[in-house]
């Protein structure tokens, strides 16, 4: 008796393996721990215009976030140049958009952003790109 069940309980586990492996048609892995299902790291693409910029330099004006590199882990960062493409340093902090701002401006909704050199950086958080850069301070018109 003691084989049947052991031998039932073999064929149970035998026959749930094949379901928890579920695979999507191209036969990538379709469960829970794949990242690749639940994660969308494509981000619309950003484009701003001088007018977009503008509204983001006033809306950021107040927050006194600027990257001081005072801090172990941000000194290494004062040689960095930042550029569109550049894969951000892994100790550049970054911050949220402002609610307040990605609702006049939903292009940068899942995008972060960090004040450097006295440049803004946009940067996309799931790939760590650099996706815009320019100047937190309005450049003089000539």
């Amino acid at each position: 008796m003691r084989r049947m069940t052991a031998l039932a309980v073999a064929l149970l586990f035998a026959a749930a393996i094949p379901a928890a492996a579920q695979t999507s048609g191209s036969g990538q892995p379709t469960g829970p721990d794949e990242p690749q299902t639940h994660l969308n790291t494509k981000l619309a693409p950003i484009n701003l215009d001088e007018a977009q910029q503008q509204q983001i330099r006033a809306a950021l004006a107040g927050k006194q976030n600027q990257v001081e590199f005072k801090l172990k882990t941000t000194k290494p960062l004062k040689n960095f140049q930042p550029a569109v493409g550049v894969k951000a340093p892994p100790h550049l902090p970054t911050q949220g958009f402002p609610v307040s701002l990605t609702q006049k401006l939903p292009q940068l909704h899942g995008y972060k952003y960090c004040k450097f050199n006295g440049q803004l950086l946009v940067i996309n958080p799931m790939t760590k790109t650099i996706v815009s850069v320019f100047a937190l301070q309005k450049p003089p018109s000539a």
